[in-house]
């Protein structure tokens, strides 16, 4: 985040020229509800700020434990909060002691591996307190006072505050870029943590973290994702709406249904003993089309409208005399090669097509089979039942005395289970004779009814 974008006014005129002044400057106001809002102080204006926020004091606890690993007197929360509480630290101070340790963390590790992590909070703290509101006459900051909220002696604290500031080599002054860059830093670090541990994030939390680069470029994939995963489920819906078509390649007799879009396409064939699918996103079609075409040059969305006009007439059973195509079954699956030309240059297409999961082919093949099965069974038993009828009804005009005046329309009685024996003879002598080729169609069912299919 700019500095300048925060701090400077309507106009642009103010400029700052140190962070001692933020009591005065015209937004002092806006820095102090960010701090509360974002560093979870609370949301009310007259929230005190004199005290470490109980996220903020986790943070605290993480990373000096990190940066000085020493086991003796290991940094604990209940002594951050009490510290916190006991010298007032502010959230500034606590930016500024962050800012010092990371210059010490690159000037001077040694010193971080010999200080305890307490005691480095405590003399850090005191420092940053000391450079920001000790103007040596309203405001002071007394070793005594902070030894006694951090339970050493004065000596001891005297002693910490030569080492430190032997160790960071007086270098306490500091750009205010520097204190907001780690308030950027802190305000990440508490929303990301707060939000995992909840499960949930916030609006502000949210806000926080679209700051945050890493984030940024995350979330930015992961909304990529959503899309393609929107756009695929798309085209999956429209493929349930494709019907069936046989289709030849060579001595390869399949049946073929594809659906394709702006996003991608999806190619479902099936020999009726295996499944084969290719679901292809944008990006994929770009760069399979960059290796199979490097004379053409053109949009996704061009690649995938020529595949569609080259796929429309062979699953309409009027194949494009201009376009051949070749198949071939390998061990993981199918591969179907495409060849035209577009805009007189040759035009390829390879489509790698791998066994399809078990629920595309129940969804596609097998679940509109079964209920259109079932349909055809009903109307059979419909039918039959009407012919039933119809024979009673001949049988009682007989019996009245009527007779037909043409010979020619006389029909034998209808009998079901003779007549099924004959339709299930004669389906199953039609299965194993040698036929061409035709169109095969089932739609998958809407969700109020049954769609019908033929085979002709």
């Amino acid at each position: 985040m700019e500095l300048g974008g925060l701090l400077l006014d309507e106009e642009g005129a103010f400029s700052l020229s140190g962070f001692q002044e933020f009591t005065f400057l015209p937004r002092h106001q806006q820095l102090s509800e960010r701090v509360r809002k974002r560093l979870y102080y609370g949301w009310e204006k007259d929230c005190s700020l004199d005290n470490l926020s109980s996220p903020v004091a986790d943070i605290a606890v993480e990373l000096l434990q990190k940066v000085a690993p020493s086991p003796i007197r290991r940094l604990q929360k209940k002594y951050v909060a009490h510290v916190s509480r006991e010298a007032c630290i502010s959230p500034c101070s606590m930016m500024l002691a962050l800012v010092y340790i990371e210059r010490l963390r690159h000037r001077n590790p040694e010193y971080l591996q010999q200080i305890s992590s307490s005691d480095l909070f405590l003399i850090s703290m005191m420092v940053a307190s000391k450079y920001l509101y000790d103007e040596g006459e309203e405001e002071e900051v007394f070793n005594d006072e902070w030894g006694a909220a951090g339970k050493v002696d004065v000596q001891t604290m005297n002693t910490l505050e030569m080492n430190f500031l032997s160790a960071i080599d007086w270098s306490l002054y500091t750009d205010p870029r520097e204190l907001f860059e780690v308030l950027s830093w802190l305000e990440g670090r508490v929303a990301e943590k707060q939000g995992t541990w909840r499960g949930w994030f916030t609006y502000t939390d949210l806000c926080v973290l679209m700051e945050q680069s890493a984030w940024q470029q995350a979330l930015g994939q992961f909304y990529q994702q959503v899309l393609k995963m929107e756009g695929s489920e798309e085209l999956e819906s429209r493929l349930l709406t494709q019907p069936w078509a046989s289709v030849c390649f060579g001595e390869s007799a399949l049946i073929a249904k594809a659906c394709f879009g702006d996003t991608g396409y999806v190619l479902l064939l099936s020999d009726l003993s295996s499944v084969w699918y290719e679901s292809a996103d944008a990006e994929a079609v770009g760069q399979r089309s960059k290796e199979l075409n490097k004379r053409l040059t053109a949009h996704v969305s061009s690649f995938l409208h020529r595949l569609a006009n080259l796929m429309s007439p062979l699953l309409a059973g009027q194949p494009d005399p201009a376009t051949s195509f070749s198949c071939q079954r390998t061990a993981g699956g199918l591969s179907l090669r495409a060849k035209s030309e577009l805009s007189g240059l040759p035009f390829y297409w390879d489509f790698h097509c791998c066994p399809a999961p078990v629920e595309m082919v129940s969804r596609h093949l097998v679940r509109p089979l079964i209920r259109m099965s079932l349909a055809l069974q009903r109307q059979v038993q419909e039918l039959s039942s009407l012919l039933l009828q119809k024979d009673a009804e001949i049988e009682d005009y007989r019996e009245s005395g009527a007779a037909l005046s043409r010979d020619r329309l006389r029909t034998e009685p209808f009998q079901e289970e003779l007549f099924l024996q004959s339709f299930m003879a004669r389906c199953v002598r039609r299965q194993r004779g040698q036929r061409a080729p035709g169109r095969l169609m089932f739609l998958a069912p809407a969700p109020a009814g049954i769609s019908s299919w033929n085979v002709s």
